[in-house]
């Protein structure tokens, strides 16, 4: 007889299959997390494209606006440079969502394990 070798190489075996498993589980937890939190990060940057956008509109009215009043001499070049800073900002804040949208899609895809074109 074996002196109980098959059992004991068994029980490692079957310790090892255990421990495979619980590591494939953590492994596809953490896959599944990853593929919702880089999902739920391009949604929301994906809302701030939006938000951003009209946010550019109103700061390009609002910067005709105060050339114009000041073209009128009504306003003052400070309210233009004003004006102008928040376009720049306006326009900042879009083109970082468009950035943080792009890089959330490509996160996505890549835990995806959709490949690159």
């Amino acid at each position: 007889m074996d002196s109980g070798l098959t059992a004991g190489n068994l029980k490692k075996a079957m310790e090892g299959l255990n421990k495979a498993r619980a590591q494939l589980a953590q492994t596809l937890d953490s896959i599944r997390l990853e593929v919702q939190a880089s999902y739920l990060n391009m949604r929301e940057a994906e809302k701030r494209i939006e938000t951003a956008g009209v946010a550019v509109e109103k700061a390009e009215e609002d910067f005709k606006i105060a050339q114009i009043r000041y073209s009128a001499g009504v306003g003052t070049n400070l309210d233009v440079i004003d004006a102008h800073t928040a376009l720049t900002q306006a326009k900042t804040n879009f083109v970082q969502a468009q950035t943080d949208y792009n890089t959330s899609k490509a996160k996505l895809e890549a835990s995806m394990g959709i490949p690159v074109n």
